[in-house]
């Protein structure tokens, strides 16, 4: 008899991108940028569908490059109680929801006659704890890091 695989009690639903911008100045961008990666965080963690939303500002030392991203990733927690929800959504949801905005600005960027821009990756365990610092306890679900 075959058994079937539990499912995890923290879904990844979706994501989308709500905003996104790219300026390049002239066209002739070398693959030698100096590119600077400024990251956003916010939650909203109390409803039955969590939101993460990440923004992420890319600019070039040379201004010759900048970029705008936003998105957002939908979360899904059942049989668990709101303290595993809050943990789930503050530690997992970053991690599992930054690799889609890497390839995102790959992708952008590949289809933008330039050298494709690939971010590197980024431990962003310790965004997840200060977030999970400042809604333990809150009535306020909504965090700005």
């Amino acid at each position: 008899m075959e058994e079937k695989t539990p499912l995890s009690v923290f879904r990844f639903v979706k994501y989308t991108v709500n905003d996104s911008s790219m300026a390049i100045k002239d066209g002739n961008v070398s693959n030698d940028l100096r590119l600077s990666l400024k990251l956003d965080v916010n939650i909203e963690a109390e409803k039955e569908i969590s939101t993460l939303c990440i923004t992420m500002d890319l600019h070039d030392a040379n201004s010759v490059l900048s970029m705008h991203v936003r998105m957002t990733g939908y979360f899904q927690a059942c049989d668990c109680d709101i303290n595993q929800k809050r943990m789930f959504t503050c530690m997992n949801a970053p991690a599992i929801l930054f690799p889609y905005i890497r390839a995102y600005v790959s992708c952008v960027t590949a289809q933008s006659g330039i050298a494709p821009i690939i971010i590197p990756t980024v431990n962003l365990q310790k965004d997840g704890q200060e977030l999970l610092r400042k809604i333990s306890g809150r009535d306020a679900p909504i965090i700005n890091v």
